[in-house]
């Protein structure tokens, strides 16, 4: 009978062991790892855009690293889709926190249109999505002759690309009638390179998806209440911040309208701007300026929703051996803003879950492209 026991006891324990394995190893997702390499498939996740799309930034005592260990939103779409590579082409903010902008669409575009403005933007130092399309495109040539390329045919590419923040931010000073042709000349700058991309020898159209989300209005930024809408701010009476929730309206309608008759490749809009929306209560504005958002109501994910977790003091005079310029809250998980500009880990995650989400679920914005695909080639390509 002690026998049986201990016996039983054994496998009790094995049984044991292996739920606590499958359990913990579910996020690593083994049985759709073990079906790709079995079936010689492949996914790469290609990222383009600013600061939030990469962890790339130049690390200094002046400027906190990335949120959440440098796990951005596109780090958790690859997670949750399973993909085995990214190539991050995007690009950061300047490692000094004085330099204000990140990387716009095209960088001619951008200082043609806002030459008026008497902006000092450094742009010559930020690559734009067409030099981060140079740089790709430069890679994909040495992959090929070294051999290293497989056949596109069982890789599946998803391009991300998220642009627009500092066009909306500087845009917002544009008179009225320049404002909707320079829309359309930067959302039209990024489909050219779009082409470019999908016209690669390494890529396949029928297994490309690209990812665009729409931008979330600039007004909801910390740094935005703090230099804009403010006492202290240069928008007493927040006309700019009527002006920029119209542009944002503006800006992903025409997004919208241009994806929608691309077709190259699937295009998949997550509205980072919605989300954003679900987050904040949209502040009313009236005479006496612009009220301040409101606080995160019972059982909200989020208790800060205006102030950032990391705060910079003033720019530096220039001396480089200076201490530590920004400090850092206790817990960031209670706010929806890392810093100024960026969003906090926790929201990170969220966003490419809800990405992750609308891939597999394959919610295409060009839906046209998507029902000729079904009728002419596969169904659409799994993860």
């Amino acid at each position: 009978m002690k026998l049986f026991a201990r016996l039983n006891m054994v496998v009790l324990l094995a049984i044991s062991a292996l739920v606590y394995m499958v359990w913990n190893l579910r996020s690593y997702h083994p049985i759709t790892r073990a079906k790709k390499v079995w079936s010689r498939k492949t996914t790469e996740v290609i990222v383009f855009g600013d600061s939030w799309s990469t962890n790339r930034l130049e690390l200094s005592a002046h400027r906190a690293a990335a949120p959440a260990n440098n796990k951005l939103w596109v780090d958790t779409l690859c997670s949750e889709i399973v993909c085995d590579r990214i190539y991050d082409l995007a690009q950061s903010l300047p490692s000094h926190p004085s330099h204000r902008r990140g990387p716009v669409i095209d960088n001619d575009v951008y200082a043609n249109r806002t030459r008026s403005l008497n902006l000092t933007s450094g742009l010559e130092n930020i690559g734009d999505f067409g030099h981060q399309v140079d740089d790709y495109l430069a890679q994909i040539d040495l992959r090929w002759q070294d051999g290293i390329e497989g056949g596109k045919e069982r890789t599946t590419h998803i391009f991300t690309l998220f642009f627009g923040l500092w066009e909306l931010w500087d845009f917002v000073g544009l008179e009225e009638e320049a404002v909707l042709p320079t829309v359309v000349d930067c959302i039209a700058s990024m489909f050219a390179q779009l082409d470019r991309l999908v016209q690669a020898k390494t890529v396949s159209p029928l297994r490309t998806t690209v990812v665009i989300p729409k931008v979330p209005d600039p007004t909801f930024f910390p740094r935005w209440i703090a230099e804009r809408t403010s006492a202290a701010g240069i928008d007493k009476y927040g006309q700019l911040q009527r002006q920029a929730v119209v542009l944002t309206d503006l800006w992903n309608n025409v997004l919208q309208k241009q994806a929608e008759t691309w077709n190259k490749a699937r295009v998949v809009m997550p509205d980072f701007h919605a989300w954003m929306l679900e987050q904040l209560r949209e502040p009313e504005i009236d005479e006496t300026g612009p009220a301040v958002v409101s606080k995160a109501g019972p059982g909200a994910k989020f208790t800060e929703l205006t102030r950032s977790c990391v705060n910079y003091t003033a720019p530096l005079s220039g001396d480089m051996n200076e201490t530590q310029s920004f400090t850092m809250c206790d817990d960031p998980s209670h706010f929806l803003f890392w810093d100024d500009t960026r969003l906090s880990g926790t929201a990170h995650e969220l966003l490419g879950k809800h990405v992750a989400e609308m891939l597999q679920n394959s919610t295409v914005a060009n839906q046209t492209l998507y029902v000729e695909n079904r009728k002419t080639k596969t169904d659409h390509p799994s993860f």
